[in-house]
């Protein structure tokens, strides 16, 4: 049986790889258009690219009964090698050519998200979801981290061209080993579990989505992952086209947006995976704890309108600000994984994937509402109005708290 090292390990890896294409779309992306003189409207439409991850909810269930784990990370690594070699060999300043290959990274890192989701609830004990969501989320920040904040510093130093061919090579690397695991297990576990999976699993979409629905809790947690994220991200989106319109150049923008603060994010994650593993058998104690790790994120959201409304912004309290929000926005993520991924284990087995998968949906959801239409509302109300709502966004997580709190005080 394997160790929780080994498994942590394994997650961190997969999960590592599935965070350089967010990095490159929500970091990369965004600089280097604004760069260019591109409309805060258009850049933040260019989220865009992010659609396939609303959709993945219906590859979950083909994945639940028609294909075994690591085949199914085998094609969806190849995609992705693929798109990243298109946009090296062909030239990254076509700018068709490359905004396709992000959106193929986008399609094959949604379908790969499911399976390497399915893979960690089926490994993992109850006990040990605290400190697994710590390599989900901690690898997928990582990975966000190289492929927004580092590739961004070092566009100064290498060609695009290159950057991308040497992503087509890892993936390639990535694409051998998920092939080497599936020819191995494919005469045993994996599948057994599909064959198990098969029988337990209802035999259409609707009886799947009927189970999902039915589930325990199902209405509430949706509604919270789709509004938790909200007012954070739409604030944490705009603050580096905030610097950019500032007058900061586009490499320090990449250091400090990109890479300082999201140590602190990672940081936050870690912190958060601590906090969860203390309480990840207790649903009442974690949805506790996120309700006072919502008042803290106020704080820093807080001083970053109080900052912005000055005549004159302080560029150290810009930058502290950002720092402890995205401290508070890590720990709090990863609390909220391992309350999501708790609840998913609680639904049958051959429902579990759709389960978590329509969770991680409207979660992606909640954060692709704001930072799409963000550049056009700060280009209509100004950046301290848009702050300001986002702030009040954030606010309004707590209601949705309580109402968990009122109707399990009203069940028992």
């Amino acid at each position: 049986m394997a160790t929780l090292g080994s498994k942590f390990i394994l997650l961190f890896f997969l999960y590592f790889a599935q965070g350089l294409p967010y990095g490159i779309q929500t970091k990369l992306i965004p600089i280097l258009l604004r760069s260019n003189a591109v409309s805060l409207t258009k850049v933040g439409f260019s989220r865009i690219l992010s659609l396939p991850w609303l959709f993945k909810v219906f590859i979950a269930n083909f994945l639940n009964r028609f294909s075994t784990i690591w085949l199914w990370l085998a094609l969806s690594f190849s995609g992705m090698a693929l798109c990243c070699g298109l946009p090296g060999l062909l030239g990254t300043n076509i700018t068709f050519v490359l905004l396709c290959g992000v959106f193929g990274l986008n399609v094959m890192a949604a379908s790969q998200d499911i399976a390497v989701d399915t893979l960690a609830l089926r490994i993992l004990d109850s006990s040990d979801l605290g400190k697994g969501n710590i390599a989900q989320v901690v690898g997928y920040k990582t990975g966000a981290l190289i492929g927004g904040g580092f590739l961004v510093w070092l566009s100064g130093y290498t060609s695009w061209d290159t950057v991308f061919l040497v992503l087509s090579i890892f993936y390639i690397i990535c694409t051998v080993y998920a092939y080497t695991k599936h020819w191995k297990y494919i005469q045993h576990s994996d599948i057994i579990k599909k064959d198990l999976l098969k029988k337990n699993s209802p035999n259409d979409y609707n009886g799947v989505f009927m189970s999902v629905k039915n589930s325990q809790d199902f209405g509430w947690i949706v509604c919270f992952v789709f509004i938790y994220k909200l007012g954070e991200q739409g604030m944490t989106s705009m603050i580096p086209l905030y610097m950019l319109d500032s007058g900061f150049s586009v490499s320090n923008v990449g250091l400090i947006a990109g890479v300082i603060t999201h140590v602190f994010s990672i940081i936050g994650s870690i912190i958060g995976g601590w906090m969860a593993s203390l309480y990840c058998e207790q649903r009442n104690d974690l949805i506790h704890l996120l309700k006072w790790l919502s008042i803290g994120r106020l704080i820093p959201m807080a001083t970053h309108c109080l900052n912005i409304s000055t005549t004159v912004p302080m560029v150290a309290i810009i930058l502290v600000s950002e720092c402890i929000l995205q401290l508070f926005a890590g720990i709090i993520t990863t609390v909220t994984f391992t309350l999501m991924m708790q609840i998913s284990k609680s639904v049958p087995t051959g429902v579990q994937a759709t389960h978590f998968s329509i969770l991680a949906t409207f979660e992606v959801l909640g954060k692709l509402t704001m930072t799409s239409v963000g550049g056009n509302l700060v280009e209509v109300f100004g950046y301290l109005n848009y702050f300001l709502m986002c702030l009040a966004l954030s606010v309004a997580v707590f209601p949705v708290l309580s109402c968990y709190h009122f109707a399990h005080s009203h069940m028992d």
